[in-house]
């Protein structure tokens, strides 16, 4: 242990050089700029592209009008005509609290861009801090940390009043209780989890693919000692319930019928096919529906179907190059570094002990996404693990003793 030994009443204490100290505050220092640097990143995107212009996509258009529905005492709707649960709550929410405090006018809604900003310069906080309780080692999370940061994906939809930003954070956030929960096995950890894990799924519900994945692993590593995997998965649950219940009784009483999530189920179909459209096709409205639709497909066209599902899927995602005015050659070469870095890193992250179960839960994460419509913004989700994937690859790549950590304890 290097250090100076001082004596202190007849003690001897040993405190550290000075250099080092410079070192640990010039490490805080690097964090702190690259969260604040993503956070000027997101103001500029805002304050230089479409600020108070009043023109929104059509989901932000309904958000926006859902948003002020509620606050003049209407009914939750998505599509404005009747009540419904087409959409999950977690985002009307927000925008209702930051409205209700800021107003509903283009100056209030720009302002919540802004917020926007501010929640992405904190996400990226997130990735460093989940990538360090995962791996121990700064150069992995400053790396990660720093991808997400000068990402011109995450600026340039920040700027939009969709779920991504909020989402981004609110999943960034589950995993690092997760994470914290399962180290500690605390009771509280797993109740925050649980919080957190349906937070998130009120933002977007697509993470709670997640959640039976977590239960079986836990099963299996505490197979046999029942009060153990009851006292985790128990409070784990119980802090899912605690967000999930308003929604759910909400839908009783409105809706006459129990609703898990919302009742939205275009984006499934829409991704049945490149154009379904073309096929004759219509939507049944239903998750069941779509399913008998995808094994129809792949019994009438098998081989184009398995194309569309997969790589086609993974490309419009993942690979697809960007059609913006500004930066879109730089982002493509951060998405395709990131991306194919990443799930080389993730894989990598698989034969190490430590890091086994939480990368098969991202990769179970990951694989749900190929239900859905392709869409770049989607993509999202997945680029900030990606991006701890690169960290990971890089610090495997370039420290010779790394191969010694893949027999250290696991999660």
């Amino acid at each position: 242990m290097k250090g100076k030994i001082y004596m202190t009443d007849g003690r001897c204490v040993l405190k550290p050089f000075e250099g080092e100290k410079k070192i640990k505050a010039l490490k805080i220092f690097a964090l702190a700029f690259i969260c604040f640097a993503g956070i000027a990143f997101c103001f500029l995107y805002a304050e230089n592209y479409g600020k108070m212009d009043g023109v929104y996509t059509p989901d932000e258009e309904h958000y926006i009008k859902m948003a002020q529905n509620l606050l003049s005492g209407k009914f939750y709707s998505y599509w404005g005509e009747t009540a419904d649960a087409y959409v999950t709550p977690g985002f009307p929410i927000f925008l209702v609290a930051c409205m209700s405090v800021l107003g509903t006018g283009l100056k209030a809604i720009h302002t919540i861009k802004l917020i926007q900003a501010v929640i992405f310069g904190i996400t990226v906080f997130l990735v460093f801090l989940l990538a360090f309780m995962l791996t121990k080692k700064y150069s992995v999370s400053i790396i990660a940390a720093a991808l997400v940061c000068v990402n011109p994906m995450n600026h340039y939809y920040s700027r939009y009043l969709l779920t991504e930003t909020l989402f981004v954070f609110t999943m960034m956030l589950f995993f690092v209780t997760a994470v914290y929960a399962w180290k500690k096995d605390k009771w509280f950890g797993y109740l925050f989890a649980g919080i957190t894990l349906c937070v998130a799924v009120m933002v977007r519900p697509l993470l709670i693919v997640v959640l039976p994945v977590i239960v079986v692993i836990d099963i299996c590593k505490k197979w046999g000692e029942w009060r153990a995997f009851a006292f985790s998965s128990g409070f784990f649950i119980i802090g899912f319930v605690i967000v999930g219940l308003p929604w759910w009784i909400r839908n009783l009483v409105t809706m006459k019928q129990f609703i898990l999530l919302a009742t939205q189920t275009n984006p499934i179909y829409a991704g049945l096919a490149e154009n379904v459209e073309e096929l004759g096709l219509t939507d049944p409205g239903t998750m069941f529906g779509n399913l008998k639709l995808l094994f129809t497909l792949l019994i009438k066209r098998p081989v184009q179907t398995v194309y569309w599902m997969t790589l086609g899927k993974f490309y419009n995602i993942f690979l697809i190059p960007c059609e913006w005015p500004y930066a879109s050659v730089y982002a493509n070469c951060i998405n395709i570094f990131t991306v194919i870095l990443g799930l080389s890193g993730c894989v990598r992250a698989l034969f190490t002990k430590r890091l086994r179960v939480p990368t098969i839960i991202f990769f179970i994460y990951l694989l749900s996404a190929f239900m859905f419509i392709p869409v770049q913004r989607y993509s999202l989700a997945y680029l900030p693990v990606l991006a701890i994937g690169v960290g990971y690859l890089m610090y495997i790549v370039f420290n010779k003793n790394s191969i010694k950590e893949d027999n250290e304890e696991s999660l």
